[in-house]
């Protein structure tokens, strides 16, 4: 029994001897938004400290170890390995290796590509991450649309959204849609023949904050294809990670010349109209439902008529305002209603109304016209009516005549006081008489 352990031990010691470091990965030219599994096996060696040179050139994803023992012939074999998924930090050539206290291992040698797709999407034959932005110049002030879309022609067993983009000195205003679970809708389209499953991810309305060249840091995702395993923690498909792009914009301040009325809308828009009557009674409303709509942007225009009318009493309300991402463009539509209530009866005109805007595609300043109305108002006003030339002077005549005769009724009309003061007299009178009376009585008797 004794020899059996003093036998075990030597093989042990043999062993040791023997040690080894092997390191693998399973992809030497990865993309620089691609991962890939790196292996290290220590085969009869001390894995408790080591380091690996040139790791600082990587992203480490996860990592996992695991061991074993085996015994063939007599032979005593001890593997522990550490695996790795990495991500390349940049594009270009560099080695790793591990070093122990004792040992080397083999240097494997990496060269990290760019992108197939030198566009903002990440390209991949089962998967696809792409952010959507128009492909131009944009100026301070217009609302620029951005989208971030994920699809997938496979099954999917794992999906992370790991890193939602990153807008620095842009404002944004997220409008991503999500179903009553709180989930991602889930779309089936077609891409080049093959049916595959979209899942917009996120959805922003963007405002440059100042001019000049500006950077977006797009999301990044995870993702594991399906193999079919289950249950699924012992499927060895390695995580796919797409996004993390950097897309530059450059924001054009706007040119020289601006009109005196520009309401800061930049960007074409049209207008759709009608008006609620060509004739109403004195003390009613003509009203005027407005839509306007387009690429510029419409939310701080609350105020259609700029300027007040001495012919009408004006009250602008905003009925409604919306604004979405068609066919990765901005859109914004705003309803308004205008009442115009008259302050004289006629025929009055209600002149055009202008809203001066910058159009993008034309690169000028431009001015959209809403058509003005003549209405009919009938009835008579509350307040005096505007006086023409014509009539001013017999006006005036019969100011003077009028004036004549309140003076009349003026000097006809007893004076209170003067009243007042005879009816005192009187009684001051009857009072004296009444004494001089009483005393002569009280004299005779």
């Amino acid at each position: 029994m004794k020899n059996k352990y003093i036998i075990l031990i030597f093989l042990l010691i043999f062993q040791s001897s023997f040690s080894e470091i092997f390191l693998s990965v399973n992809n030497e030219k990865p993309s620089i938004n691609e991962s890939f599994r790196m292996n290290i096996e220590f085969i009869n060696s001390d894995k408790d400290d080591y380091k690996i040179d040139g790791i600082e050139n990587f992203h480490i994803i996860s990592k996992g170890s695991q061991s074993s023992y085996n015994m063939i012939n007599g032979d005593l074999t001890i593997k522990k390995s550490d695996t790795y998924i990495l991500k390349a930090k940049s594009i270009g050539k560099t080695t790793l290796q591990v070093v122990s206290k004792k040992e080397k291992s083999n240097v494997i040698s990496m060269d990290i590509l760019e992108n197939e797709n030198s566009n903002n999407s990440i390209l991949n034959p089962k998967f696809n991450l792409e952010d959507i932005i128009e492909s131009r110049n944009f100026y301070f002030g217009e609302k620029i649309a951005f989208e971030e879309k994920f699809t997938s022609t496979v099954g999917i067993e794992r999906f992370e959204y790991i890193k939602r983009p990153n807008f620095n000195e842009i404002s944004v205003k997220e409008i991503t849609k999500m179903d009553a679970r709180g989930s991602y809708p889930q779309k089936r389209v077609m891409i080049n023949g093959r049916e595959a499953v979209e899942i917009v991810l996120f959805e922003g309305i963007l405002e440059a904050n100042s001019s000049g060249e500006k950077n977006i840091e797009g999301g990044q995702v995870m993702v594991v294809e399906s193999d079919g395993q289950y249950p699924s923690f012992f499927s060895t498909t390695t995580p796919v990670y797409l996004g993390d792009k950097n897309i530059k914009i450059n924001v054009l301040p706007l040119p020289e010349g601006q009109p005196s009325n520009f309401k800061n809308i930049v960007g074409k828009i049209k207008s759709e109209s009608s008006w609620s009557s060509d004739s109403i009674s004195y003390g009613e409303a003509v009203t005027l439902n407005l839509k306007l709509s387009g690429v510029g942007n419409l939310e701080q225009l609350d105020k259609i008529v700029a300027l007040a009318d001495p012919k009408f009493t004006i009250y602008d309300s905003v009925k409604e305002y919306k604004e979405s991402i068609v066919d990765g463009k901005f859109y914004n539509e705003k309803t308004y209603e205008v009442a115009f209530i008259p302050k004289l009866t006629g025929k009055v005109k209600i002149p055009d109304i202008k809203i001066n805007y910058f159009n993008t595609e034309s690169k000028t300043y431009e001015e959209l016209v809403i058509k003005g109305k003549e209405v009919n108002i009938s009835g008579t006003p509350n307040m005096q009516k505007v006086i023409e030339p014509q009539e001013a002077e017999s006006n005036n005549k019969l100011e003077k005549v009028e004036l004549k005769l309140l003076e009349v009724e003026k000097q006809s009309n007893p004076n209170p006081y003067k009243l007042l003061s005879f009816i005192l007299g009187i009684v001051c009178l009857l009072e004296f008489l009444v004494i001089i009376v009483m005393k002569f009585w009280k004299t005779k008797k």
